[in-house]
């Protein structure tokens, strides 16, 4: 069975896309690599692919500029998602 992205944030330096995968909404990030494959990761939520994209973790975010910087961050990426 096959699926295709739809890619709704294109920023130089990632990507982020969604596909339905044996009836599993998923998310995928692509990240540039300067001389290297890209690196494309599956994840199962939003959340976790905008993480990826911010380079954070949950103990990241007990830190207050680094939760506000992921929950513009998160709000962004949600509204593109939505369309």
């Amino acid at each position: 069975m096959s699926s295709s992205v739809n890619w709704f944030v294109l920023e130089e330096e990632y990507t982020i896309g969604s596909a339905n995968v044996n009836g599993k909404d998923v998310f995928i990030t692509e990240e540039s690599i300067r001389f290297d494959a890209p690196r494309v990761m599956i994840h199962e939520t939003l959340r976790e692919a905008v993480m990826q994209i911010c380079s954070l973790d949950e103990d990241d975010l007990e830190i207050p500029e680094e939760k506000e910087y992921f929950e513009e961050e998160l709000k962004r990426v949600t509204k593109k998602y939505k369309g």
